[in-house]
């Protein structure tokens, strides 16, 4: 399963569900695929910061 948290200019984040139960933050940016394992503890603002550090992109707290 996957479920899209962004889309920006830079790229597109996702949250990869995998069969052994755990995620991944998933980076579509420049044609390149770059995966990051979530934690079960990880907050979805947590991620999505994550995500939008990785994209390059500003955020406000």
């Amino acid at each position: 399963m996957v479920n899209q948290i962004l889309s920006i200019n830079n790229g597109v984040a996702a949250i990869h569900n995998c069969d052994d139960g755990t995620s991944e933050l998933a980076i579509y940016k420049d044609g390149h695929t770059t995966l990051y394992t979530l934690n079960p503890s990880d907050t979805f603002q947590q991620i999505r910061d994550k995500a939008l550090e990785c994209l390059g992109a500003q955020h406000r707290q």
